[in-house]
C-alpha cells in the first residue's frame, strides 16, 4: 500500500466500518457485562450465552488457527469477512525470501527466539535497499539485532544504537564491532524531551528503524525522524496501550476527521490476541483474567460498589500460588477493601463464570481487532504523508512469528 490518497482513503473507509459498529467493540466487557448491543443482535447475544456456559476454548482456538468457529452465526460470519476485506494489505516481503541458511537454527544469536528472529530477518528484507549508504539508527532495539545486519549491508557499515539499557547497548556494541563496524550508542530516556544529546545524536542522512518499539516509543520514534530531517524510516507499531494519552482520537489530519475515540481500555483491544502464544501463557492469561474478577466480586461486595476495579499489573509469582494468597497480595497492594470473611472455593468459581462470560463477549469484538490496529498504524503512517513523505504499508512478516506483523517504510 503507496502513500497518498491509498493510505487516506483506506484510513477513511476503516474510520466509517469502526464508526458503524462501534456499539460492538467499544464497551469492554470488563466494565459492561451486559452491553447494549445484546437487543440488536439476539442470535449473536444467544450465542455467547452458549460460550459463556460451555466455555469458549474451542471458539478461541478457531480464531488461533485464523478461521470461523463451526457454530458461530452469520452475523459473526459477515462481521469476519468485511474485516478480512478492510485489513488486505501487501506483503512487503515475502517469507519465502527469506534465507534458508539465516533460518537455520545454528544461525541465530544465542538467546533470541525462532520468531523473534524471523522478525529480524523479515524487516532487514523490507529495509535492506532503502538504508544503503546510510549510517542505520537502531531505535530501542536492545543489542542491535536488526541495525547490525542492516549496517553490515551498508557501504558505511555505521551503527548508532539508542536504548535505555546501558548493558544491552555495551553488548550489542561489543557484537558490531567483531563484524567490523562502527558502532556508537546513546543510552537514554528517549521520551525526555529535554534530552539534547539524544536529539542531536541523530543526522538528516540517518535511516532509522524501529522494531516493535511500543506505544510512545514509536510515536516518538517518527516525531524525531521527520523533526531532525532524516531520509529513511521504519517501524512496526506494538502495545499501543503503552502511552501517555488517555484518549485518542487519531495523530494525522485524516485520522483526527474519521471521528474514532479510544480509550486506553478500548486501545487494549487492538493487540489481544488471547488466542495467541503458547498454551502455558495462554493459562495463565485466563487464570489471571479469573482470579482478578473473582477479586473484583469479593471488591463490590464490600463496597457495595457496581463499577469493575481495575488492578495494576499482577506479577506473574503471584499465580504461581493459591487463590486466597493471591487476593491477599492484590489487595495489599492496591489498597482494595475485602469483606471480613469469605469462601475462596465459592468466589473462585464466580470469578470462572465471569471470565467465560467476558471472554465469550471477546469472541464478538475479536473482527475488530486487526481493523484497530491497521487504522493505528495507517494513521500514524498518514502523519508522514502529510509531512512529505513516501510511505509504504504492509506486512514484514508472518503472523506466525508475530501479530504485530504490520510495517511501514518512508523515505523522503
Amino acid at each position: 500500500m503507496r502513500n497518498g490518497n491509498v493510505i487516506a482513503a483506506h484510513l477513511v473507509a476503516l474510520a466509517e466500518w469502526l464508526r458503524n459498529h462501534q456499539p460492538l467493540w467499544q464497551p469492554s466487557p470488563l466494565h459492561h457485562p451486559s452491553p447494549a448491543w445484546q437487543h440488536s443482535y439476539p442470535k449473536l447475544a444467544d450465542w455467547c450465552a452458549s460460550q459463556a456456559e460451555h466455555g469458549p476454548e474451542d471458539a478461541e482456538q478457531a480464531w488461533m488457527d485464523e478461521r470461523l468457529p463451526c457454530d458461530a452465526p452469520t452475523e459473526l460470519e459477515s462481521l469476519l469477512a468485511q474485516s478480512r476485506a478492510l485489513t488486505e494489505v501487501p506483503a512487503l516481503t515475502e517469507v519465502s525470501a527469506l534465507s534458508e541458511a539465516d533460518l537455520r537454527p545454528q544461525a541465530r544469536p544465542r538467546r533470541i527466539k525462532a520468531r523473534k528472529w524471523e522478525q529480524v530477518l523479515g524487516a532487514e528484507s523490507v529495509m535492506a535497499a532503502m538504508v544503503a549508504g546510510r549510517r542505520v539508527v537502531d531505535w530501542c532495539g536492545g543489542k542491535g539485532h536488526l541495525g547490525r545486519r542492516l549496517a553490515a549491508r551498508g557501504a558505511t557499515r555505521q551503527l548508532l544504537l539508542v536504548d535505555h539499557t546501558a548493558a544491552l547497548l555495551a553488548a550489542g556494541q561489543a557484537d558490531g564491532k567483531k563484524a567490523g563496524l562502527n558502532v556508537n550508542t546513546v543510552c537514554a530516556d528517549v521520551l525526555d524531551e529535554a534530552n539534547t544529546p539524544l536529539v542531536e545524536a541523530l543526522r538528516p542522512d540517518d535511516a532509522m528503524v524501529a522494531l516493535h518499539a511500543c506505544g510512545d516509543l514509536g510515536a516518538r520514534a517518527l516525531h524525531l525522524a521527520n523533526e531532525r530531517g532524516l531520509r529513511v524510516f521504519g517501524h512496526a507499531p506494538c502495545c499501543w496501550v503503552r502511552t501517555n494519552t488517555p484518549n485518542m482520537s487519531g495523530s494525522s489530519a485524516v485520522g483526527r476527521a474519521g471521528g474514532i475515540h479510544l480509550e486506553l481500555e478500548t486501545l487494549r483491544l487492538a493487540t489481544a490476541d488471547e488466542g495467541w502464544g503458547p498454551m502455558r501463557r495462554r493459562e495463565l492469561r485466563r487464570k489471571a483474567l479469573a482470579w482478578r474478577l473473582a477479586l473484583d466480586h469479593l471488591v463490590r461486595r464490600q463496597t457495595g460498589s457496581h463499577h469493575y476495579t481495575p488492578i495494576r499489573v499482577v506479577p506473574r509469582s503471584w499465580l504461581d500460588g493459591d487463590f486466597e494468597t493471591f487476593v491477599s497480595h492484590a489487595a495489599h497492594h492496591n489498597s482494595l477493601p475485602l469483606p471480613p470473611s469469605w469462601d475462596a472455593e465459592e468466589v473462585q468459581n464466580i470469578g470462572q463464570q465471569a471470565a467465560r462470560q467476558v471472554r465469550a463477549q471477546g469472541l464478538v469484538r475479536a473482527p475488530f481487532r486487526r481493523v484497530l490496529e491497521l487504522w493505528l498504524v495507517l494513521d500514524r503512517a498518514q502523519v508522514l504523508v502529510e509531512a512529505g513523505w513516501q510511505v509504504e504499508v504492509g506486512t514484514f512478516c508472518s503472523t506466525a512469528a508475530t501479530p504485530r506483523n504490520l510495517w511501514m517504510r518512508a523515505r523522503r
